[in-house]
């Protein structure tokens, strides 16, 4: 059964192995299958009221198996219960991401060019938002 774990200093090594460090703020979380780690969650609250995704990831073998779908599930349901109403979220134009989001209801709703920035990316950065 899949589970969102709270990361612990612990998991700092797992998120090492996936090409992260583990976040400072906001909430992280370790995406568990019967105990087995099997990718990593982390989001904050812009403005301290409106959850934004910022990482979901998989390790490469547990891709395409269900647990990003059922990871993100989770986290919608944790967010309702929480009292909130709509989450938001960004990929960049080149992932898979794009694809992904939008079969599971969330809405593009914007984009930002990062070309001109201190550590610019060539793709534009896509932002999604669902409302809960």
């Amino acid at each position: 059964m899949l589970t969102l774990r709270k990361t612990n200093a612990a998991d700092a090594e797992f998120w090492q192995r996936l090409g992260k460090i583990l976040p400072r703020s906001g909430e992280a979380f370790v995406i568990e299958d019967g105990g087995k780690q099997v990718g990593v969650l982390h989001y904050t609250l812009l403005w301290e009221e409106l959850p934004f995704l910022n990482l979901l990831l998989l390790c490469g073998d547990m891709q395409g198996k269900g647990y990003g779908k059922s990871a993100l599930a989770a986290w919608e349901t944790m967010l309702r219960a929480a009292g909130h109403k709509t989450a938001l979220l960004s990929t960049r134009a080149d992932e898979k991401g794009r694809t992904f989001f939008g079969r599971y209801g969330y809405t593009e709703c914007g984009s930002l060019n990062m070309r001109g920035f201190a550590a610019p990316q060539e793709a534009a950065e896509l932002f999604f938002y669902k409302n809960l």
